[in-house]
C-alpha cells in the first residue's frame, strides 16, 4: 500500500515539475516580447568633449546638463545629416565606451523591437539641420535650443524629457543649428554667416564709388571753388598769420591734428560699438574708444616715422565718406569697414612716388605689426583677451581697408608706386581678414 501511495506521489511530483518546465520559461518569453531587459549608459561629459576635440568652454553649449549622464534602455538615433566629424567623435566615444551596434540607428525610425520610441533614453547625434528627429522635438518644444552664436568648431550638448518623462539627449555640432548672433536688420534676407563678407563687399564698393565720383567734374569743380574761398580767407588773414611765431603756428597745426585723431578714435570706438550691439556699458564703450585711439595713433606714426626721415610734410584728415561707410556697414551688418580718417601729404606733385610709396606703406606696416602682437592675447579669454580681440580686429581693419587702390587710401599710393608689391600685401592679408569673419567672426 505504501509503495502504491509513493509511486502515485512520485508521478504527481513529476506532472508538477514538467509543467513548471513547459510555462515558466513560456511566461518570461512573453513578458520578454513585452519589454527589453533594462540596459544602461554613461555619457561621460569630459570624454565626449575631447573626442569632440572641444577643450574651450566658449566653443561649448550645455543646455540642462549637470554632469555625467545616465541613461536607461538607450537608443541612438544618428542624423541622416550628421557630418564626419560629428559621426567619426561619437564612434570614438563608443569605442571607449562600447555600446551595443544594434541600438545605433537613423533618425527615419519610428519604433524599436516593437515598442514606441517613447519607451527608450534617446541620444540624439546632430542638431536641428542635422537630425530630422532633432527636429521634430525642438518644434515640439521638448528641445529648446535652435541656434548658436558659436562657429565651428563647436559643440552642443542639450537634456530634454519626453511626455513620459524619458530622456532625450543631443549632442551636435554647431553647424547643425541656425547661426546667430546679433539682431541685424536684413537677418532674415542675408543669411548672418554672410553679414560680414557683405560688410567688406559694401565697404569696398563704396569707397571705390566714392574715390570714382570725387573725380568727376561736378565735384572737381565744387572741391576748386571749396579751395578758392579757402585760400581766399587764408590770404586775408596772412599778415596775422606772419605776425605769430613759428612754434605757436605749428602749435595751432598739431591741436587741429589732435582734434582730428579724436574724432577719428571716437568714431572708431562708436562704430565698433554699434557693430557688437553693446548696450550702453561704460567699461565696455571706454575700451572701444582707447583700442579705437590707439590704432589711430599708430597708424599715424607710421605714416609719420618715415615722412619725416624724408623729410615730407603730411597729415592726418578727416574723410567724411569712410564714416558714412563705416556707420552704414556697422548697422546693416554688424561688422565696421572702413575709416574716419586718411593721411595726407602737404605738397604731393613735389615728392617722388617711390618716397610716397614707402611713407603711405608705413601706416598699414605697423598695424600690422600691432595686430599681430595683440593676436597671442586674443586666445586666452577674460578681460585680458576681451582687450587683445579688439586692438588685434581694430589694428586688422585699419590696415586691411588702408591697403584699398583707391582714393584716398594708402593702396592707391602705393598701388601706383608697385603693382607687385601692392598684390603681394593686400591679397593675401584680404583672404585672411574675409576667411576669418566667415568662420571665427
Amino acid at each position: 500500500m505504501f509503495d502504491m501511495v509513493g509511486m502515485r506521489s512520485g508521478r504527481v511530483l513529476l506532472l508538477v515539475l514538467m509543467l513548471l518546465i513547459i510555462f515558466v520559461p513560456a511566461a518570461a518569453v512573453a513578458q520578454l516580447a513585452g519589454e527589453q531587459v533594462q540596459y544602461n549608459y554613461n555619457l561621460n561629459i569630459d570624454q565626449v568633449l575631447n573626442c569632440y576635440g572641444i577643450s574651450n568652454d566658449e566653443k561649448l553649449v550645455l543646455i540642462n546638463v549637470t554632469g555625467n549622464i545616465a541613461v536607461t534602455n538607450p537608443l541612438v538615433i544618428m542624423g541622416s545629416d550628421a557630418g564626419i566629424l560629428e559621426k567619426n567623435s561619437f564612434y570614438a566615444y563608443t569605442g571607449i565606451h562600447p555600446l551595443k551596434e544594434e541600438l545605433i540607428m537613423g533618425d527615419g525610425i519610428t519604433s524599436y523591437n516593437g515598442n514606441p520610441l517613447s519607451y527608450y533614453d534617446l541620444i540624439l547625434i546632430g542638431g536641428p539641420m542635422h537630425n530630422d528627429m532633432t527636429r521634430r522635438f525642438t518644434e515640439q518644444g521638448l528641445l529648446h535650443c535652435e541656434g548658436t552664436s558659436i562657429k565651428m568648431p563647436g559643440l552642443v550638448i542639450e537634456v530634454g524629457l519626453q511626455p513620459n518623462g524619458r530622456r532625450v539627449i543631443v549632442i551636435g555640432d554647431v553647424s547643425g543649428y541656425a547661426y546667430h548672433k546679433k539682431d541685424l536688420p536684413l537677418n532674415g534676407i542675408l543669411p548672418e554667416t554672410l553679414a560680414p563678407a557683405a560688410a567688406i563687399a559694401t565697404g569696398m564698393g563704396l569707397g571705390a564709388i566714392g574715390a570714382f565720383l570725387g573725380g568727376t567734374g561736378a565735384v572737381i569743380t565744387l572741391k576748386r571753388t571749396a579751395r578758392r574761398y579757402l585760400s581766399g580767407f587764408l590770404n586775408a588773414h596772412a599778415a596775422e598769420a606772419a605776425t605769430e611765431t613759428g612754434t605757436a603756428f605749428a602749435s595751432r597745426s598739431l591741436a587741429r591734428e589732435v582734434l582730428v585723431l579724436l574724432a577719428c578714435a571716437i568714431l572708431l570706438g562708436a562704430t565698433f560699438v554699434i557693430a557688437d550691439r553693446l548696450s550702453l556699458q561704460p567699461d565696455l564703450i571706454a575700451l572701444y574708444l582707447v583700442m579705437g585711439g590707439l590704432a589711430m595713433i599708430v597708424h599715424d606714426l607710421g605714416h609719420r616715422m618715415v615722412a619725416r626721415k624724408l623729410d615730407v610734410d603730411g597729415e592726418n584728415r578727416f574723410w567724411g565718406t569712410g564714416t558714412i561707410i563705416m556707420l552704414l556697414t556697422s548697422g546693416l551688418y554688424g561688422m565696421a569697414f572702413a575709416q574716419p580718417g586718411r593721411y595726407a601729404f602737404a605738397d604731393p606733385d613735389d615728392l617722388d612716388i617711390r618716397d610716397k610709396g614707402f611713407i603711405m606703406m608705413a601706416g598699414p606696416a605697423v598695424s600690422m605689426l600691432f595686430a599681430i602682437l595683440f593676436l597671442p592675447f586674443a586666445l586666452i579669454g577674460g578681460v585680458a583677451g576681451q582687450v587683445a580681440v579688439a586692438g588685434f580686429t581694430m589694428n586688422l581693419m585699419t590696415a586691411i581697408y588702408n591697403l584699398m587702390p583707391f582714393e584716398p587710401m594708402d593702396g592707391k599710393i602705393i598701388y601706383e608706386w608697385s603693382r607687385t608689391f601692392w598684390m603681394i600685401t593686400f591679397v593675401p592679408l584680404a583672404l585672411f581678414f574675409i576667411l576669418m569673419t566667415l568662420f571665427f567672426v
